[in-house]
């Protein structure tokens, strides 16, 4: 996205809502629905699905179209765990890097970026983020509508009143 993050809805509640920016009513157009568990994948893969699909899905972001997205945060998740735990074993080496281990150092802190990456955009683009949490809608229940609160949100209708023109007489003097 370009251009500066929103601030989040409930630091604007907090504030006051200095900006007077109405808050997202953007809603999802599919249905929550629970993406099929993909086949073929890693177990540290499939432990990661099989923990964060459930969450996803009490929170209503989750859709049939969500599983490839969901398949590469799961897979960045997991190349996170496994270069924190080379990073780990190779203990002191990583923070002074000698000839014969460079060269897995530099690899490994660019399998970290790009799944810090992976990780991120993900969270982002399904609200799991405190910022990116207003821009994302849980689509509503229109039967709980409160027509009061309509009634209240809408503009007031304000009068014109029309005076009556004054009538003058034909025989009387005008000004010049």
């Amino acid at each position: 996205m370009r251009g500066r993050k929103s601030t989040p809805d409930h630091i604007k509640r907090m504030t006051g809502n200095p900006g007077k920016r109405p808050a997202s009513t953007r809603a999802p157009a599919l249905p929550c629905e629970r993406p099929a568990p993909p086949a073929g994948v890693s177990a540290e893969v499939l432990a990661r699905w099989h923990y964060v699909v459930p969450l996803l899905e009490t929170a209503r972001k989750l859709t049939a179209l969500s599983g490839p997205a969901l398949l590469s945060y799961c897979a960045a998740c997991a190349d996170l765990e496994a270069v924190a735990a080379l990073e780990a074993r190779m203990g002191k080496a990583r923070l002074k890097p000698r000839r014969s281990n460079w060269r897995t150092l530099v690899h490994l802190r660019a399998v970290r970026k790009a799944a810090e990456t992976a990780v991120r955009t993900f969270e982002e683009n399904y609200g799991l983020t405190p910022a990116s949490a207003s821009r994302v809608a849980v689509p509503h229940d229109p039967s709980r509508v409160n027509r009061f609160a309509d009634f209240l949100r809408r503009k007031p209708v304000i009068p014109v009143f029309s005076f009556p023109q004054a009538v003058i007489p034909a025989d009387a003097p005008q000004n010049s």
